[in-house]
């Protein structure tokens, strides 16, 4: 996926981060925070913490091009939330990343703030581990 020209849907059952300072189509939820990691490093810790919650797979992940895509399936009914993760590095010194999430619903217009809770939890979850730079 190429996220400078994804262009989500209006639907409120998604939520969006982008770097800061991002050049894209998208207009962000909320932005990411800088990590003071390589942006290999971030995607293995990203992938790690994904498959370690619950009903959580990896569908395709390549460290080389720093992107992962998971789907995520609801507790009762599984239903189905597509994530997509792209890191990008950082501008400035060092070795610094961030991090680009789409957390969506595959099905329904309403997900009752289950994306947007993913997002914030896998945010804070990666600034406890990796710090913040």
């Amino acid at each position: 996926m190429d996220f400078t020209t994804l262009r989500p849907s209006r639907r409120p059952n998604q939520w969006l981060v982008l770097p800061p300072g991002f050049a894209g189509a998208a207009t962000a939820h909320a932005e990411s925070p800088i990590f003071p990691v390589t942006p290999r490093a971030l995607i293995q810790a990203v992938k790690k913490l994904a498959t370690d919650e619950p009903r959580t797979a990896l569908i395709h992940g390549d460290a080389g091009n720093g992107q992962a895509e998971f789907v995520a399936r609801s507790r009762v009914f599984r239903f189905p939330d597509r994530i997509t993760v792209g890191v990008f590095a950082a501008p400035g010194a060092g070795d610094r990343s961030a991090l680009a999430i789409w957390s969506r619903a595959v099905y329904g217009r309403r997900d009752f703030g289950v994306n947007r809770a993913r997002v914030e939890r896998w945010l804070k979850l990666l600034e406890e581990r990796l710090g913040r730079a």
